[in-house]
Parts: C-alpha cells; structure tokens; sequence
C-alpha cells in the first residue's frame, strides 16, 4: 500500500534510481526511511549513483568528503546532500524535514513494486522489504529499453496516475495545463460540519476539515504529470510532440535546472497529450496500486494550529478529523464494493438509493442531511482518485474499470468488520441494477 505522493521534485526517475542502485542489498532485506539517507560512513550513496549528479570542483572535494552534489538542492554544499533522501549525518540541516522526503521516496519503491512497506495502524511507515523482482531490475541499466518497460509496467498501476491519465484522456483539446487537471488530485470536502468536545466546552461546527490544501494539490499534480511523461502519456510543451521517457524527462528537468542554478527549480506547466500512448496504457489495464483504506482520508498534519483548544491547546481539526475519520473511510469503501458488484453484473449504482439505505447504518453517515449530497457527488470523485475509475450520470454511477474491495485493503484489516453491512446496503432494492 502508498499514499498519494506530494511533493514536486518526486517525479524524476533518475533520483529514484540513483537511490535504488545505492540501496539495494537483497530481496527479502528490511530497510527503514534512515538506511535510505546519505550517510558519510556508507562506501556508496546516492549521490555517487544518480544520473543527474554534478561533479564538484576538486579543490572542494576533499574538504566536503564527496565528489559529487544535488544540482537540485539549493546549496550545491548543503549538508543535506540530495534532495531525494537527505542525509542522516548528525550535523545541522542534515535533514531538517524530519524524513519527510525519505518518505516520499519510500512510497516511489512502492509504486515501481521494488518494495512493500509495514505500517503501524495510525498509518505512518515502520519499514520497509525490497521485493523479490527488485533483485532482477537492480541488474538493469539506466537508460535501457528494458528499465523503460518496467517503469511503464509499474506505474501504470499505480491508482491514482491511473485516475490522473484516466482525466487527460478525457480532455478534447491536445493540450492542457497543470490548473486543467490538478483537481482530479484533490480530496475534496463534504463539508460536513462538526462540533467536539474539548475541555467540557463544544466547539464548531467546522467544515472543509477533510480536504486537501492547495500547496498539496499543487505538488501533487507536479509529481503525477511528470510521473505520466516519464511513461510517455504526455509531453512538456517545450519539447517536440511525442516521443518521450523516463530518461528524455529526467534529462529535460536537469538541462532545465542547470540553466538556472541559483533560482528556485522550475517544472512545466503546460504538456502536449500523447494519444497513443494513453490507448496502450489503458489496453489491459489492471489496478495493481490503489491507495489503500489508511490513506483515504489526508492524514493530521503539525500545520493544523489555527483552531486549537483555549483551554489546553490541543489541535481542534485534528479532533474533528479523529472523530469522523471512519466515517469517511466506511463510505468510500461502501461505493467501491457496490461499484465492484455492479462490475460483476454489468450493472450501475443508484447513487440516491446507496446514500438511502446507508444512513440506516450509523457507521456510514456523519451528518444525515448532507448524505445524498456527499454521495452523488464527493465520493464518486473521491474513490477515482484511489484507483476506482467510475462515471456518474444522474444518479447512476457506473464502474470504468476492473477492481475489488480487496485490493484497497489487502490483509482484511479493516474491512472484515463492515464487509457484512456493506453488503446488506448493496442488496436493497434498486441500489445495483
């Protein structure tokens, strides 16, 4: 299972391989976020791998302890060393985000099926174990048509780059930028207002509390598309149409931030839509990647703090988000288990009749008035986002691709408690037809 990524810098390939190169031990091997960091003790790291990176001046070589540094790192003698991973040498800015960026290359292993991850239950990553075919793609070359066709097998997927090219295909014109499709990244609000308790005083109702921030929706349409071009899907409009990889995109950033050192990285913002490209990844599909139930709602940031308790300082939105966070979840999967049985029959989902039924279960509703609403329009986007590509007509729903509510939680962790009541919700009459 992977979250969503959300950072910019994390759709080139050539960081993600250098990583790997300099990481990889054996299959079957369990690593943490840290092993991932540049370490000056290691003999390899990152940095002495990675494609994209620039020599150093000998004359600094020595003085620093390496011969190469992170053209993409705003001090090309930055402590933290690559922008990818950073480093975990104990001396300040060695990473000052705390392995967030780590974890962002964590879940990049995870897409590309070169690891799997353990998660503790609230979601966060415990470690990780490279899979069995990374022994296999770690004897690849950079560069390679080989390495290129597994990119495309891996990423395609991936579920929500699946929903993100599922979009553009969708587009009429040949062109779009970044604003045209980001919000297919978006977990948008139901806007369901809550009130808690905190302190024997209530406060609220808040809403919006469920919805993704824009600097997030802006970074993860960064990663996504640059993530589509490195498998072809579409091209940056300052290169020719067409042809177009992983390798010709990494080189195409690099090329674009060695012309502009000393400024903030710069990443396209308008693309050129390789129709082809979209009917091959689309021609067999299978969802192997979805987003998983840990991941269906954003998780608590320390950002939340403009809402706190007077009285104890505790974070209020992080509350609210604690007390319906299963709620969320519980009705995200009620549509992906309906949709996947109207898959089966060939059928649709009544959107109106689903959000009916369900508010006989309290374990599927927050505020009952706003049920219809949320379903008939929040969820169906919502679940596509995971990897469950679906249409909405009126009130019907109608699954456009192959799924199984096993696949959003592999080990039954959550599910096996609901799978009984979501069932008896899809067998009303009319909910599937």
């Amino acid at each position: 299972m992977a979250n969503l990524l959300n950072r910019s810098n994390f759709g080139n390939l050539s960081c993600a391989w250098g990583v790997f190169q300099a990481r990889f031990t054996n299959s079957g091997d369990a690593f943490t976020l840290t092993d991932l960091k540049h370490n000056s003790t290691n003999a390899v790291n990152p940095i002495d791998l990675c494609s994209g990176a620039q020599k150093l001046p000998p004359s600094i070589r020595g003085r620093v302890g390496r011969d190469c540094y992170c053209p993409y790192e705003e001090n090309r003698l930055a402590p933290s060393v690559c922008q990818w991973v950073k480093s975990s040498d104990p001396i300040k800015g060695a990473d000052t985000q705390k392995s967030k960026s780590a974890g962002q290359t964590a879940i990049v292993l995870q897409i590309l099926g070169l690891a799997t991850a353990v998660y503790f239950q609230g979601g966060r990553m415990k470690h990780l174990v490279w899979t069995e075919i990374a022994e296999e793609v770690s004897k690849l070359d950079w560069g390679s048509i080989e390495l290129q066709k597994f990119f495309i097998s891996s990423l395609r997927g991936y579920g929500p780059l699946v929903s993100l090219v599922h979009a553009i295909s969708s587009l009429r014109s040949d062109s779009f930028t970044n604003k045209e499709v980001e919000q297919i990244l978006r977990f948008r609000s139901t806007n369901e207002p809550i009130s808690v308790m905190c302190c024997n005083t209530e406060y609220g109702p808040f809403v919006g509390w469920d919805s993704s921030s824009n600097d997030a929706l802006s970074r993860s349409s960064t990663v996504m598309l640059g993530l589509a071009s490195s498998i072809g899907i579409i091209t940056p409009s300052k290169l020719p149409k067409g042809s177009i990889d992983a390798y010709k995109y990494s080189d195409f950033l690099l090329q674009e931030r060695l012309t502009n050192l000393e400024g903030k990285m710069s990443y396209p913002k308008t693309w050129d839509i390789n129709r082809a490209a979209i009917t091959d990844f689309f021609d067999g599909h299978k969802l192997i990647l979805p987003l998983t139930y840990k991941f269906f709602t954003p998780l608590s940031t320390e950002r939340e703090s403009t809402q706190k308790c007077p009285n104890c300082g505790s974070n209020l939105i992080r509350t609210v988000k604690d007390k319906a966070r299963n709620v969320l979840t519980n009705r995200r999967l009620l549509l992906i288990r309906a949709l996947e049985k109207a898959q089966s029959s060939r059928g649709r989902v009544n959107l109106q009749k689903l959000a009916h039924y369900s508010l006989l279960h309290p374990a599927f509703s927050i505020e009952k008035s706003y049920q219809e609403r949320v379903m008939l329009t929040v969820t169906p986007q919502i679940i596509s986002l995971f990897g469950a590509i679906n249409r909405v007509d009126a009130q019907f729903c109608y699954p456009l691709s192959e799924f199984s509510i096993e696949q959003f939680d592999p080990e039954f962790e959550y599910i096996d408690d609901l799978i009984s009541e979501m069932d008896k919700i899809c067998s009303q009459p009319g909910v599937i037809g």
